[in-house]
């Protein structure tokens, strides 16, 4: 057994974000700053920093200024399957100042507070619901988190994949067994051809080909006439 010490990050971000969508529902006034952000796995975007924004509970007389970054989309839907409450006992001094009463659904996140704000927010009082799960007391509301099971969806999925090289050689022979196909094969037959017999390279490293002509005269139809009509007008 290996002892190794290690770091680690416990709220996951430095600063507050804020998501476009909910910054213009409360028509926050960005300044013009940008800064580039990194997240997981060394990903980077450029958020928008906002003027100093006041934040306040919906329980009690809590508020505190904070600066806020805003981003296009903080992360996908939180929790990602609907948590079964049923599982664990919420008490009713909980259940009525819940932070965010549709914890158990998924939701798309609005905000994303920092280090320098999330542990100013709790209180201390927790109250265990399950042996992996707890209700922590926050300047916010309560607020549940831990490990908490999950109703796995019963929606029937069925998947479709075939190869793309099977539809590609699918569809080319197709085309090689049409009308038109046959035509085209033809068509750049000679023109291979041709170029394989009269490309040359001259001193400089130039490539030099021909250009190629068509065989059949009657593609030309009476322009030999019309050009020496205009000629013969042009000498009178």
């Amino acid at each position: 057994m290996n002892n190794t010490s290690c770091q680690q990050s416990l709220t996951g971000s430095q600063v507050n974000f804020i998501t476009r969508r909910c910054a213009n529902l409360l028509r926050l006034k960005p300044l013009m700053s940008t800064s580039n952000i990194s997240g997981i796995g060394t990903l980077s975007t450029k958020s928008t920093k906002l003027e100093p924004t006041l934040l306040s509970s919906r329980f009690g007389s809590y508020q505190t200024s904070v600066d806020i970054h805003v981003l296009p989309i903080i992360t996908g839907h939180l929790p990602t399957s609907t948590v079964d409450i049923n599982q664990f006992n919420i008490p009713d001094q909980v259940r009525c100042q819940l932070s965010d009463p549709l914890f158990h659904k998924p939701q798309p996140v609005d905000l994303l507070l920092g280090a320098e704000l999330f542990f100013e927010l709790f209180i201390g009082n927790q109250i265990k619901l399950s042996p992996k799960s707890f209700a922590c007391e926050s300047q916010l509301g309560w607020i549940i988190n831990g490990c908490i099971p999950v109703i796995e969806s019963s929606v029937p999925q069925s998947l479709i994949s075939t190869s793309l090289t099977t539809n590609l050689n699918k569809i080319s022979a197709l085309s090689l067994h049409s009308p038109k196909g046959i035509a085209q094969r033809a068509e750049e037959a000679q023109v291979e051809t041709h170029f394989q017999s009269s490309i040359k390279q001259d001193h400089n490293g130039k490539f030099i080909v021909k250009l190629p002509i068509n065989g059949d005269p009657s593609v030309l139809g009476d322009s030999k006439y019309m050009a020496t009509k205009r000629f013969l007008a042009m000498e009178r």
